[in-house]
């Protein structure tokens, strides 16, 4: 082909190759990010209220049907711990509307030690810690500190307002709203839970489910009480730990869709480490679901531990697709 009629003569099957490659160039500029909720659901040989829950975000290649490299997995804690305030920062502003109306500040804090608890409705070790709470705040509360609980269910009231008249908790109850995004970012494990000092500082950041020693020993540290050491191990558990998630391979429907789509599977996680019984509870496409689920039956766990032996637990694992995140294509000299 010559459109001038002068010059070198391109074939047309090097136009066409010219073509695929400037494809393949702008299909770089997509990428899509994984984000794998992690929560146990109820086990005979574990008390669910000690059950964590963690998250990580996982950027594999744009191209539909690749199958990431080995290297590309992430491991599970990443994003966990790296979203909102950290240790000995100070608390961000809020300002939230409970369940009676009163608005809530951080001037209504000042002097008290606080407990702040995000969570949802559906979260196992959510609802286990909010009756320990309960108790705390009705022990701690005279010694100036208060628990406060923000939902970040995406009903809001609708389902967080029945849930909370059904057991008359006796501390302030929110739902989440832009004051929170813009002080803690993008909360994505429940329950995160935050310890504040009386001055306003944060002491304590915890990703997972706390046992009731654990929840004592923060509050106890907050309101600056010294008490001994407790060591009881019977009282110990350690969820299971992903040490890895190959993403699943993409295909061009999910490529093409416009929004976030979520797959739910419920899985067993062995005593030594392995994935069994993969089963999806909410999917999206007959392709797209049998990928998830090849995904984690290749993902390796640290299993869970009760007083420091391994045992078997059921999880539940929430994959959200988000696809429209665009970002800068990477850079192999980089």
């Amino acid at each position: 082909m010559n459109l001038e009629g002068n010059g070198p003569e391109i074939p047309s099957g090097e136009i066409a190759k010219l073509v695929t490659a400037a494809t393949q160039m702008a299909e770089q500029l997509r990428q899509i990010k994984i984000l794998v909720l992690v929560f146990a659901v109820a086990s005979l040989s574990v008390s669910i209220g000690t059950i964590a829950y963690s998250a990580a975000t996982f950027s594999p290649p744009a191209e539909y049907d690749h199958e990431p490299r080995e290297s590309e997995s992430v491991t599970a804690d990443a994003e966990a711990d790296s979203v909102g305030p950290s240790e000995n920062d100070p608390l961000p502003s809020i300002n939230l509307r409970d369940a009676n109306g009163r608005v809530w500040t951080n001037g209504d804090l000042d002097g008290k030690a606080v407990l702040l608890n995000f969570w949802t409705t559906w979260c196992a070790p959510c609802r286990h810690e909010m009756p320990i709470f309960d108790e705390m705040q009705e022990k701690y509360g005279s010694k100036d500190f208060t628990v406060l609980a923000v939902s970040l269910d995406q009903e809001g009231w609708d389902v967080v307002r029945p849930y909370i008249a059904e057991r008359q908790f006796s501390y302030p109850v929110f739902v989440a709203n832009e004051s929170v995004e813009r002080g803690f970012g993008r909360i994505t494990s429940f329950p995160t839970t935050y310890f504040v000092r009386r001055d306003g500082t944060i002491d304590t950041k915890h990703v997972g489910g706390l046992s009731r020693s654990q929840i004592v020993r923060h509050i106890e540290s907050v309101l600056g009480i010294k008490s001994e050491k407790r060591t009881d191990a019977a009282d110990e558990f350690s969820p299971p730990k992903m040490l890895d998630f190959i993403a699943p391979r993409l295909t061009k429907e999910l490529m093409d869709a416009d929004g976030e789509v979520s797959v739910e599977v419920e899985a067993r996680v062995e005593a030594d480490g392995s994935v069994h019984d993969v089963k999806v509870v909410r999917g999206v496409d007959m392709e797209t679901d049998q990928r998830v689920v090849e995904a984690v039956e290749r993902t390796r766990f640290e299993p869970a531990k009760r007083a420091g032996k391994p045992i078997s637990m059921q999880m539940r694992l929430s994959i959200r697709l988000d696809v429209n995140r665009v970002v800068r294509p990477h850079n192999p000299e980089e």
